[in-house]
Order: C-alpha cells, then structure tokens, then sequence
C-alpha cells in the first residue's frame, strides 16, 4: 500500500511514510520506524528544497530528524515552521507547528522543553486538549512528569 501511495503525491507520500514510523514506534519496531523515518526524510528534503516557504514540510522534516536522532536539524526545521507561521498570524494551525516542536522534544527526550511547549499550545485556543494529552500515545513518555500530569489534569 505504502508503494502505491508514493507514487500518488510526494506530499502524501511523506505523510504516509511518517505515519508508518510513527506507528511503528510505537509498536516497538524501531529498526522498522527508523527506515520510514528515514524515507520520510529523504522525500521531505526533496520538498523544502521545492517549497521552502510552506511550513508544514519543514515541520515533519524535524519530526523525521528526531525520529532519527538529529537533534540540531530536528529543533531548527521545528523553528523554522514556527517562524514561517506564528500563532500570531495564523492563530489555529501555528498552534500545530509548536505542538510538533513539543513532540520532537519528547522524541528527543527533552521533557521540560515538551510540558513548555504543550503549556504554551494549552494556553491558548488550540486543537489540543488535556484529554488528548492523556490518550495520545505521543505524550507517553512524558505521564511521569509532574508539571505533564498537571497538564493532563487540568487544561
């Protein structure tokens, strides 16, 4: 299916690898979620260098550079996105680029970074929710966290 689906659109292409890793991450398969992460990274490069402007491309490129242990390219292509849309001038959809460079900190296993990151998104009007902190299997590493769990308890 992956296949059939990177011949589509590189855009979807690079979202279904991602999903792929993600998954895969999760289940435990880490050899598996590297290679997609790193597929993913290779079709995302190919994109930035072709829209450099559009946010979202730079800002799943740094989740398949944490995915891969870059730290430095993972936090600067997370910036970038934020920089390219701040909530300040897109109030619901910047919140999505600071949500990401909150999962890249915990991909990285910055903690405090990603509770600022998450406290920061909470604050405001947002798609995220204290709900979605408790399910979201992205947040797990961070449930031991005592400013996280206060998160997850009251926004």
């Amino acid at each position: 299916r992956l296949q059939r689906l990177a011949k589509t659109d590189k855009a979807d292409s690079a979202f279904a690898l991602a999903a792929a890793a993600e998954l895969h991450g999760i289940a435990g398969h880490a050899q598996l979620s590297r290679s997609y992460y790193d597929s993913t990274r290779m079709v995302l490069e190919a994109l930035v260098a072709e829209q450099p402007e559009e946010p979202r491309f730079h800002s799943e490129l740094g989740i398949a550079y944490a995915g891969l242990g870059r730290t430095d390219e993972a936090i600067r292509q997370a910036q970038r996105a934020i920089a390219l849309m701040p909530i300040s001038k897109e109030a619901l959809i910047g919140t999505d680029w600071v949500k990401n460079l909150a999962q890249i900190y915990v991909m990285l296993d910055m903690q405090d970074e990603a509770v600022a990151q998450l406290q920061h998104v909470l604050s405001i009007p947002s798609g995220l929710s204290a709900h979605w902190l408790r399910v979201d299997p992205i947040w797990s590493p961070l449930r031991g966290h005592p400013s996280f769990r206060q998160l997850a308890r009251t926004s």
